[in-house]
């Protein structure tokens, strides 16, 4: 489960990098005015002379000075420090529930030789983006993963372990090697390598996870 607000005191080890790890912008908004920016995180750390990795209480801390001539300054800390709380409340807070069914296209990839999941390929070819990837995992003991990694034609059992900070993971199925990456509650990037004797490819993904619709009985 993601919490708004970390459970620990995680948010004291929270700094720049952590959302610039997430790929997310910042989101600044003056107090006087009401004026809103979203710059990236090493652009705002450039400007402000601010080394990304300095924790954000002491940051905020030694900016308090500025408050009536920078009051912008001061919103952008806050708002660095509720954002980067939900990933630390994900870093080292509650394991996230991964089992469910989560499907995705190539992103980016290259391959060559004869794939489970695609047709013989004599030269190295840049991806296969029509083709759509489902992981099914139908087991979760703590951080440990068992499921099914699928095509339309081929699907093979895959086991996984996330890693300690909860964002990160890596699993295996019978020929391949994967490693993840949580983007969100129901989105990760999914990367995964092959080699055997007569082919090999890289891959990423971009992996959604799939929504139960709700059954709806008529009124008898």
């Amino acid at each position: 489960m993601w919490h708004n607000e970390p459970k620990n005191d995680a948010r004291r080890e929270v700094h720049l990098a952590h959302v610039e790890s997430l790929g997310s912008q910042l989101w600044l908004r003056c107090n006087s005015c009401g004026h809103n920016l979203t710059p990236e995180p090493r652009t705002f750390a450039k400007e402000h002379h601010q080394d990304m990795e300095t924790p954000l209480p002491p940051l905020l801390k030694k900016e308090r000075p500025m408050r009536s001539s920078s009051s912008l300054m001061i919103a952008a800390i806050a708002a660095v420090t509720m954002m980067a709380s939900v990933v630390t409340s994900v870093a080292q807070g509650d394991t996230p529930n991964l089992v469910g069914v989560w499907t995705g296209r190539v992103e980016a990839g290259v391959s060559q030789g004869i794939q489970e999941h695609e047709a013989k390929v004599v030269e190295p070819t840049f991806g296969n983006y029509e083709l759509t990837m489902t992981l099914t995992i139908s087991r979760q003991e703590g951080r440990a993963l068992v499921g099914i990694w699928s095509s339309p034609d081929h699907r093979e059992k895959i086991f996984g372990v996330l890693r300690r900070d909860n964002k990160n993971l890596i699993m295996v199925d019978e020929d391949s090697h994967f490693s993840g990456l949580l983007l969100s509650p129901s989105s990760m990037e999914l990367c995964l390598s092959e080699t055997h004797q007569h082919a090999m490819g890289a891959w990423c993904l971009l992996m959604e996870k799939q929504v139960k619709k709700a059954q709806v009985h008529p009124l008898q």
